[in-house]
């Protein structure tokens, strides 16, 4: 209530007397105790409101920061990749490839003012014509041509940021890292690729661990997939699960004139428990905030010349 004559408070504590003026408000304890809530609930939202912007503001430079390191990148759905079954992996693997050439509109691109016609398929895919014809004709479902280009559907792959409605349904990989592993393999060995992008729905989201809980942000409770998972999991013979481990640690692509892996092992010992980890190169794909958040790559990933000398690796399947 507002005052409407001169009034002296009592301090009963200490008898100290304070002087109200006229038209003073004077609240209870309980309005006193009413606003004290309101104005708490006011700060609430407005400080939620700032760690909202402050958490755009940090995932924005971290996305910037890796667009100037890491080069511009495609998008792939990963629970929308087609199937084993649907789709091979040489085809997979070409069709991803040939994504890294999309625009903005998933239209195919020489360069950035020259579309990509249909006689310039071959050398790009590094491929015979009758094998280009093949692909093309196993690839209607997400090639189409019309009088403007070459266009590539979005339905599972694309190029820029589109909301999603999970952060965890998509992975980012970086073209020139992608082009750069393709243009170094045989047309026979193109299946290679295309057995990472089959195993894109297994890494994990921020260590790019290879595991059966992509969403797992504790590293502890991250559950890796054996070679025997893996192999099982591309269809491809789990007796031979050694011959997998060679062909994803034995593809490479140019890194600032060094060659790195795609793929590495990663053994680990102690307190009476013995395992290992594949991890693919977070320059190669990744969609975390901050690749360098994925431990120790100088030492999973060093740096080698470009003449590889590829030696074979002796690993169990299931420790």
């Amino acid at each position: 209530m507002k005052t409407k004559k001169e009034m002296l408070l009592v301090d009963p504590d200490n008898g100290e007397t304070t002087g109200v003026e006229i038209g003073s408000e004077i609240k209870s304890p309980a309005q006193q105790q009413s606003s004290k809530e309101y104005f708490d609930k006011q700060n609430q939202k407005m400080q939620q409101k700032l760690d909202k912007a402050n958490a755009e503001k940090q995932k924005k430079y971290y996305r910037n920061l890796q667009l100037g390191e890491l080069g511009k990148y495609i998008i792939v759905r990963v629970k929308l990749i087609p199937g084993v079954d649907d789709v091979t992996a040489a085809n997979l693997g070409r069709l991803i490839y040939l994504s890294t050439y999309c625009d903005y509109h998933n239209r195919l691109m020489l360069t950035e003012n020259t579309t990509m016609k249909r006689g310039d398929l071959p050398a790009v895919l590094n491929l015979g014509e009758r094998k280009t014809r093949d692909f093309l004709n196993d690839m209607t479902e997400y090639i189409r041509f019309n009088k403007s280009g070459i266009y590539i559907s979005d339905s599972f792959v694309y190029r820029g940021e589109k909301k999603e409605r999970k952060y965890n349904n998509k992975m980012k990989l970086f073209n020139k890292s992608v082009q750069s592993l393709y243009k170094g393999l045989k047309p026979t060995k193109h299946k290679y690729f295309g057995f990472i992008v089959q195993l894109l729905p297994f890494v994990n989201r921020k260590y790019n661990i290879i595991c059966s809980n992509p969403e797992e942000v504790d590293i502890d409770k991250i559950k890796s997939l054996s070679l025997t998972d893996i192999a099982k999991e591309l269809k491809y013979e789990t007796s031979n699960s050694g011959k997998l481990l060679e062909i994803l640690t034995g593809l490479f692509f140019d890194v600032g004139g060094y060659q790195q892996s795609a793929c590495s092992i990663v053994f680990h010992e102690g307190n009476g428990h013995s395992g290992y980890d594949l991890i693919f190169n977070p320059r190669l794909l990744y969609v975390g905030e901050d690749y360098k958040d994925v431990l120790a790559y100088n030492k999973f990933f060093p740096r080698v010349v470009k003449s590889v000398r590829k030696n074979r690796i002796s690993v169990p399947l299931d420790l």
